[in-house]
């Protein structure tokens, strides 16, 4: 929980600084806050893909082990 709120505060932090410096122009473009978004939810999209395929491996190791153990 400790690591959580750091890394909320640290990103109110930065989203705050990004949005004082640029929020005047990404606002008055339509365009650019449109790919501002799609961006930011690809980011957002891929990295929680990669963490899904990650998991699903190291169950995969984890059952090979606990199978590798009760053959012991």
């Amino acid at each position: 929980m400790k690591d959580f709120f750091s890394i909320f505060v640290a990103c109110l932090f930065f989203g705050g600084a990004f949005l004082f410096l640029f929020a005047g122009f990404i606002l008055d473009n339509f365009w650019l806050t449109f790919l501002l978004i799609a961006f930011l939810s690809a980011v957002l999209i891929t990295v929680i893909m990669k963490l899904v395929i990650k998991i699903e491996d190291l169950e995969e190791k984890v059952e090979i082990l606990l199978k590798n153990k009760q053959d012991e």
